[in-house]
């Protein structure tokens, strides 16, 4: 018999020869017909290694994306029926947050807004924002004149498993004369086993491992 899965929209089961795709969160199974993907998307998503979202963790993520600016998010946090008027109203605020199954696509305001999107965004002005983006040897960093008493600082690294490669950067951050105020550390491949077993001398580690699939991970590292 084929492998069948509840579609978690219309909970119908999802047979493996059905066209649905997989949330890369909750790992449940949606018919291409219970998402709001044509089927281009659909064909392209199939064919690529990008992640995909359901309605459902995406209305986690992003729970007041309907809003439209800073004003409105101010609204939905206050009571501005009630003195004084900044008093936070919880219960207010629960009947603000997204619903995608109640929501019009169209009024989904950032995943929808291009002038947010960084994939269309990032690197729109590459004459501005790069301009002064040079790169460095750690030698060639140690000669500019820093100072971490007076500076906040900042350093990110795609680590591509920091099991492996620890040494090696416990090693390279030892090398510079700044101590950083934080950095961050994507791709660590740690698990709930082992994310308590790197730690830099000097610094607090905090990390999110990926649940259920290899890979993936991300920590912050602050003094």
């Amino acid at each position: 018999m084929p492998q069948k899965f509840p579609c978690s929209v219309c909970k119908f089961n999802v047979h493996s020869n059905s066209k649905a795709i997989q949330c890369d969160i909750c790992n449940s199974w949606v018919h291409l017909k219970c998402t709001r993907l044509s089927n281009t998307e659909y064909s392209d998503l199939s064919n690529s290694t990008d992640t995909w979202f359901c309605l459902t963790c995406l209305s986690s993520i992003f729970p007041f994306n309907h809003l439209e600016d800073d004003t409105d998010f101010y609204f939905a946090l206050y009571d501005f029926n009630s003195f004084p008027h900044t008093c936070f109203d919880q219960e207010l605020l629960k009947t603000k947050c997204f619903n995608p199954f109640l929501e019009d696509i169209n009024s989904r305001h950032l995943l929808l807004n291009p002038d947010i999107d960084p994939d269309t965004n990032i690197f729109k002005d590459t004459q501005n924002v790069l301009s002064n983006c040079v790169y460095l040897s750690s030698k060639e960093f140690n000669n500019i004149p820093v100072s971490s008493a007076d500076s906040f600082s900042l350093f990110h690294t795609n680590i591509r498993s920091l099991k492996k490669n620890f040494n090696d950067f416990s090693e390279f951050l030892s090398s510079l004369n700044l101590s950083f105020s934080a950095f961050g550390i994507s791709e660590t491949w740690l698990d709930d086993a082992t994310k308590d077993l790197y730690n830099i001398p000097g610094y607090s580690f905090l990390s999110n491992c990926r649940q259920n699939k290899l890979g993936g991970g991300v920590g912050m590292v602050s003094i």
